[in-house]
């Protein structure tokens, strides 16, 4: 059963806007008020899939599906299982021209298949002993399916399905890997894995490699490497792995050859702690990862696959959960939650053009910056105000203003491009500073002010 809406697009609901010319738009998508975005596809025309759930009228978690156009538009919007407890995980185009969707159902692993219209075509549930869910899913040329099941049992375990485009199972594989989490086809007869396993408190990130038999080829920790891991992509013969270190304080990624011989990258530009949790390489071998630091603020990042910092964008919004990005035509998509104003959840959508966040290195190696930065923060008697020289113009208006929007008086100098606003006679608290340069759009930070 399935269920259409009316879709509600809003400007994002953030508390400040980081300025990137990179940024084409944010999206938001209000259906319920507990909505989660777990997927993202594109397709060659660039129009976009966001699989993920929403809560119906019986108060049911259901599988939810956003169409939209390359804009963010909402070509369509769709509901699956309403009278079920269901999500989707994974959502990817079949050699059939179709479209499926892996999750789970009533705590069980589940496949769902629909046309570009929404219309469902078939669905199949995997009963188990244990509640389960697929968490990844490839297909083959022969459209045969290879699928990473969750198996929610303490500790969560994972294992892999090989099953026939009829849903027949080949093989499963009886050693159970904790917490897997992608998958990706590396030649015609294997595939990769990624996971972590150990303790919280002790994690280890791995690689397997199976043939399409259910061989395991190879088994590699990355015993120097104190972590999770989250997610993963291939360019060429490299892999990349992205998670965390040191209980999420320095977001991280492992490069590998294909046989999981490893170089290590960490302290990806900011120093706040923060997760790599989606990662694409586009046709130039560009690398984009996407983080947050778990209160207010996304990071998109671009390298190259010498691990050089290319540029960055900053997106702040309340508690955002960032689940998944993709790349089609020079456009980089990534899609997650982020806490409403109705003490919910709402779905956002990001485009950004990935020549403009692929703007270099200075000569000190990090990344040259295309958007004002305002720091310290917090900050005591002085804020500093830097407007980078590609965009610096003598019609610039900085306003600093209190908490509840009144327009405060404070002296401010400039030496070059770097301005300074005193804030020594300001009491402690939170303030907002807004930038306006001339053909470019206005920008508001939040400052804190310590004593």
């Amino acid at each position: 059963m399935k269920k259409n809406y009316l879709l509600f697009v809003l400007s994002l609901i953030i508390s400040t806007v980081t300025f990137s010319q990179s940024i084409v738009f944010q999206k938001t998508y209000n259906i319920d008020n507990n909505n989660e975005a777990n997927d993202i596809f594109a397709t060659s025309e660039g129009e976009l899939f966001i699989a993920g759930s929403t809560v119906n009228d019986l108060g049911n978690k259901i599988i939810l599906i956003i169409k939209t156009d390359t804009n963010g538009d909402t070509l369509w919007i769709k509901t699956y299982c309403d009278d079920s407890t269901s999500f989707a995980q994974k959502i990817i185009h079949t050699n059939d021209g179709n479209y499926l969707i892996a999750g789970g159902m009533n705590r069980n692993s589940f496949l769902l298949k629909i046309n570009s219209e929404g219309d469902s075509l078939w669905s199949m549930s995997f009963p188990s002993e244990h509640e389960t869910a697929f968490k990844d899913v490839v297909e083959l040329p022969n459209s045969d399916l290879v699928l990473i099941n969750w198996i929610y049992f303490v500790p969560i375990n994972s294992n892999i399905i090989k099953m026939d485009s009829g849903g027949n199972i080949d093989w499963a594989t009886t050693g159970n890997w904790h917490e897997c989490n992608r998958i990706k086809l590396c030649s015609d007869n294997e595939f990769l894995l990624s996971g972590w396993e150990g303790s919280v408190f002790d994690p280890t990130v791995y690689l397997l490699k199976y043939d399409l038999l259910g061989n395991l080829v190879f088994h590699k920790q990355f015993t120097e490497f104190l972590g999770q891991n989250r997610c993963m992509d291939i360019s060429g013969e490299n892999v990349f792995l992205g998670g965390f270190k040191e209980s999420g304080t320095i977001p991280s990624i492992i490069k590998t050859n294909l046989e999981g011989n490893t170089e290590e990258w960490n302290d990806l530009a900011n120093t706040q702690p923060k997760i790599v949790d989606a990662i694409t390489i586009d046709s130039d071998n560009r690398i984009m990862t996407c983080s947050t630091d778990w209160w207010e603020t996304i990071f998109i990042t671009g390298l190259n696959t010498n691990g050089e910092m290319m540029g960055e964008v900053e997106i702040e919004m309340t508690f955002p959960s960032i689940t998944s990005c993709t790349n089609i035509n020079n456009s980089f998509y990534a899609t997650g939650k982020f806490a409403s104003e109705n003490d919910g959840y709402d779905i956002f959508l990001i485009k950004l053009n990935i020549d403009s966040l692929f703007v270099g290195i200075n000569e000190n190696g990090k990344p040259i910056i295309s958007h004002p930065t305002v720091f310290p923060n917090p900050a005591n008697d002085k804020v500093f105000i830097e407007i980078p020289p590609k965009v610096f113009n003598k019609e610039i208006i900085i306003e600093l203003r209190d908490n509840s929007g009144q327009q405060l008086k404070a002296p401010i100098t400039h030496k070059e491009n770097i301005f300074t606003i005193s804030t020594i006679n300001l009491a402690k608290g939170v303030y907002y500073v807004s930038i306006s340069i001339l053909n470019h759009p206005t920008i508001t930070k939040k400052i804190i002010i310590v004593k």
